[in-house]
């Protein structure tokens, strides 16, 4: 998601944009809508509101600032990669901490998330809906084309076929994907049970290891509360006995929560309940914070594991008619 220039509509005639001075000499302000934008849309620098003899104007530039007599405000820089959750960047292996969510049928396509991976960002490939040797193809295509870059696989709750689940597991397991979006889940299932399992072993330090990553979508806490505690053991003992896990993996599954990441999925183009985000967001907060020391929650088990939570949906710009779009979160 881009966000829009300050002002969309700059004069014809606008004036030459602002450049870097050499040194000694300040850089000029910037007075022009074109020339504002400019100042404003690089994060990497700060930002000074300045007034001088002409007026009020900006700046990125220190010196120039303290050459303009008097500066009104100031704001540091504040560039992408030090928003969020430094832990999501570090365990998913991206460079921002902002993640694009599935849009069934494929709309999330090859392309989109061979893309954003690409740049940097986590994003998940739309495989609700779309037949299974379709999704065989598409995560042998994005192994084949993203270079080893991360990416993600959404798994939607599919109670009346289950064949439809399993078969998505199966394919991600095949071409080790490590990370899916599980979405739309009303309970668990076995397979994201299984596919969660499938990924844990100890460390060389002995500590559980989670290869197999999950980023639950939930717009409810009911739903959240599965997701943030350990797998429950009528799911896991029967994929023991077909041998779809190991008892190793089992008794380690006590461990860890089954989800890495929790988005508070509000009113948006996806399955929600149409929830504010301001109302959700921090009922889930709360709810993984209340569960952080108690048996069988996340890191009640001895295993430090802490669940990031992420906030998705009514993130546009506000408006009496705002446009409802697909699930991008960023975390904390």
């Amino acid at each position: 998601m881009v966000s829009p220039p300050l002002v969309t509509t700059p004069p014809a005639a606008a004036a030459p944009p602002a450049r870097l001075a050499p040194p000694g000499r300040a850089t000029p302000l910037a007075r022009t809508p074109a020339d504002v934008h400019r100042v404003l849309a690089d994060l990497e620098r700060p930002v000074y509101v300045v007034r001088d003899a002409a007026g009020i104007a900006l700046t990125g530039d220190e010196q120039a600032a303290a050459a303009a007599g008097q500066v009104l405000a100031a704001a540091g820089p504040l560039p992408p990669r030090r928003l969020g959750s430094p832990a999501f960047r570090r365990d998913h292996g991206v460079d921002q901490a902002y993640m694009a969510g599935s849009m069934a049928n494929g709309i999330a396509s090859t392309d989109l998330v061979v893309n954003l991976a690409q740049a940097g960002y986590l994003a998940s490939f739309g495989a609700a809906g779309v037949v299974a040797a379709r999704v065989e193809e598409a995560l042998a295509d994005l192994r084949r084309r993203t270079g080893g870059r991360p990416f993600a696989c959404n798994l939607i709750h599919s109670p009346t076929e289950a064949a439809m689940e399993r078969e998505v597991i199966d394919a991600c397991l095949r071409h080790q994907v490590r990370c899916i979006e599980a979405s739309a889940f009303l309970d668990l299932t076995p397979q994201v049970v299984r596919y969660r399992l499938a990924g844990l072993h100890r460390g060389p330090d002995g500590r559980v290891v989670a290869a197999n990553r999950v980023v639950a979508k939930v717009s409810r806490t009911e739903v959240a509360e599965l997701f943030l505690r350990p797998a429950p053991e009528a799911l896991v003992r029967p994929l023991v006995e077909q041998g779809l896990v190991s008892a190793e993996q089992a008794a380690l599954a006590a461990a860890v929560p089954l989800a890495d990441d929790i988005t508070a999925e509000a009113d948006s183009g996806g399955h929600t309940d149409r929830r504010p985000l301001a109302v959700l967001l921090p009922e889930l907060l709360a709810l993984r914070d209340a569960l952080r020391d108690v048996p069988g929650g996340p890191g009640g088990s001895g295993g430090g594991w802490s669940v990031r939570v992420g906030a998705a949906g009514g993130l546009g710009t506000p408006g009496p008619s705002p446009p409802r779009s697909p699930s991008a979160r960023t975390t904390s």
